[in-house]
């Protein structure tokens, strides 16, 4: 069925129109991995917390690009509005690109938990872009993937036994990362000993 349905509905690169993949080998060339960590603020190129961040419960962040990059912005749109699911391979490609690229070395000892949706999103959606990001991270680091967090009318609430283990939060896109920041709190509350957060991009609000 698979075969036939992309035969009548070939597969398009979402940024060139090239046949055969959503986004092609050429146009995810494109995009620039960093080099660098970002602070947990606006702050550029930290590797730890500045003066302002330091009280803050999420640890780290990792961000594999800039959300300026157009075919970033286009590839997530599609990805999260346009549904399709196997954008999400080339979206953890950059998240792992981009730690190699830092030389960070994250041991499955960490957990991957996807930043949760709530029932009515995911249904609308069909399923948890986040959590289709961190599918493909655990099979390609072997890290564990857990659902940990629930998204409910009054905020997020943790579900599962977190007890001195180590989180990878993982989502999209890194903005004002209140809602990572809110996350985080939760865990570290339920007795997380470290939060880590890891998105596809960052995007820089001007204040």
């Amino acid at each position: 069925m698979k075969r036939i349905i992309d035969l009548l509905f070939p597969k398009q690169c979402i940024n060139c129109n090239k046949e055969g993949t959503f986004l092609c080998e050429d146009c995810l060339s494109l995009i620039d991995v960093n080099h660098f960590q970002y602070c947990l603020c606006e702050k550029l190129e930290k590797t730890n917390k500045c003066d302002n961040c330091r009280n803050r419960s999420l640890d780290i962040i990792f961000s594999a690009t800039s959300f300026k990059n157009k075919i970033v912005q286009k590839t997530i749109h599609k990805f999260k509005h346009s549904y399709i699911k196997e954008l999400s391979i080339p979206l953890a490609y950059l998240i792992i690109k981009h730690l190699q690229t830092i030389n960070c070395k994250i041991t499955n000892e960490f957990v991957l938990t996807p930043v949760p949706l709530s029932n009515k999103e995911t249904r609308a959606r069909g399923f948890n872009h986040s959590k289709e990001i961190a599918k493909i991270l655990s099979e390609a680091t072997k890290m564990p993937l857990i659902d940990c967090v629930t998204k409910q009318k009054r905020g997020f609430k943790i579900i599962a036994n977190i007890k001195n283990k180590k989180i990878l939060l993982v989502d999209d896109v890194y903005t004002t990362g209140l809602i990572m920041e809110e996350i985080s709190k939760k865990l570290k509350e339920s007795g997380a000993s470290t939060v880590w957060g890891i998105t596809v991009a960052r995007e820089i609000v001007d204040l």
